[in-house]
């Protein structure tokens, strides 16, 4: 997917405008044709931009999970990133991976963000119908949930 799309689809349009204003650019006043301008003009702010609202989402849930009985090796980010090294590939935390879509989430990618990772998954979204050249067509929207793991809490804290 190429910057202006992502910018297009993840950024929020006042975010975007905010952001073509303080780079002192002008001239245009759609979405699409701000966020090409930063995305060709401006790739580094537009790179940082979106990586911003990379894991933006409408809902966030915080899931507590007891962890007394899991073995302390998984308290380290470096452990869970070689299991998932070792099962999925490097890939995974490079370009991602392409599992076949289902209703079911399957991992597609992962982020090393320091103390954090943050797990990619996609599964297949609600049918919706959609007139297309003059006949009814029915799709399944790929859909994207995150969950982000915060491992620095098991440094701090005895479990």
């Amino acid at each position: 997917m190429n910057l202006k799309d992502i910018l297009i689809m993840e950024v929020p349009s006042g975010a975007l405008k905010l952001v073509f204003k303080a780079e002192g650019l002008s001239g245009k006043t759609i979405t699409e044709e701000i966020a090409e301008s930063i995305a060709t003009e401006k790739p580094s702010r537009a790179s940082e931009l979106a990586s911003q609202f990379q894991f933006a989402g409408s809902t966030a849930v915080n899931v507590h999970i007891l962890m007394s009985k899991i073995s302390t090796e998984w308290h380290s980010k470096d452990f869970f990133k070689s299991y998932l090294i070792n099962k999925f590939g490097e890939s995974l935390f490079v370009n991602g991976i392409r599992p076949a879509l289902t209703d079911k989430p399957q991992l597609m990618r992962s982020y090393d963000l320091g103390d954090k990772l943050v797990l990619a998954f996609s599964f297949l979204g609600s049918q919706k119908r959609y007139m297309e050249n003059y006949e009814v067509v029915v799709r399944r929207p790929q859909m994207l949930e995150y969950v982000i793991i915060h491992l620095s809490f098991f440094t701090r804290n005895t479990i």
